[in-house]
């Protein structure tokens, strides 16, 4: 469960420890060159990703913890669906299981177990957020992250962000995203939380769909997003309410 918690913790904005931790000094943000650089490189990305509906991947995650000298790690596959926001990942490794998000829910669901658990929200905008880049609309990434460092590399670069604001339920510290410098496409997300522990996201073999696929590219994986789950399934429901501004 912790290797499926690294991940989805950071997307959904579970709550943990450090909430009541004060806010840090903000980062350092990127000007000049770096600034306008990285600004270009998210365009291209927004680019590629218009009349994007949905993508398909491959996916391995690693999460590095002060508790364990080992990364966890899992793979698996990995859909996106751009509107209305939608994410599941069906995990190969560690544990068979399949997890949907989307910006009001989460649930995880472990087949052998017959068993799963559905966190609901009010509202998650941190989810909204991370959906965002992974869609066409990461050309407005920085209405909810500051661009804070860029990494050139000859094949691929990483561009860094910091949440605007600190008052998200102090999951995510930062983030960066790896993107293939020919055809800037999304190759990764790197997650910081308030703990310092971090999170890997890396993709592989990605599928794009568009209103020109084919209908038969259409149908492949379609139905992922509204599966139902089995009669026999007992689901555990965890509500978790909006977090007011003084917490």
């Amino acid at each position: 469960m912790i290797v499926l918690f690294g991940f989805l913790a950071l997307l959904l904005g579970l709550p943990c420890a450090q909430d009541s931790q004060p806010v840090p000094a903000a980062p350092p943000h990127l000007e000049g060159r770096d600034l306008a650089d990285a600004r270009a490189l998210i365009e291209r990305v927004a680019k590629g990703l218009q009349g994007v509906e949905r993508m398909h991947a491959d996916f391995t995650q690693e999460q590095h913890t002060a508790l364990l000298n080992k990364a966890l790690s899992s793979a698996g596959r990995l859909s996106l669906r751009a509107s209305p926001g939608c994410l599941v990942l069906e995990l190969s490794r560690p544990k068979h299981a399949f997890v949907r998000s989307d910006t009001t829910s989460h649930r995880v669901y472990y087949p052998a177990d017959k068993r799963a658990e559905r966190y609901q929200f009010e509202s998650n905008d941190l989810a909204k957020g991370l959906f965002s880049i992974m869609t066409a609309r990461i050309a407005s990434i920085e209405e909810t992250f500051q661009l804070t460092g860029l990494k050139r590399g000859a094949e691929q670069s990483v561009i860094e962000l910091r949440l605007r604001k600190a008052t998200k339920q102090r999951i995510l510290d930062s983030l960066s995203i790896t993107v293939d410098n020919k055809h800037a496409g999304l190759l990764g997300l790197a997650f910081v939380n308030a703990d310092g522990e971090k999170t890997t996201l890396r993709l592989s073999h990605l599928r794009r769909i568009t209103a020109a696929s084919s209908a038969e590219e259409r149908a492949l994986e379609a139905d992922v997003f509204d599966r139902p789950l089995p009669k026999n399934v007992r689901v555990v429901v965890h509500r978790v309410p909006r977090r007011s501004k003084g917490e």
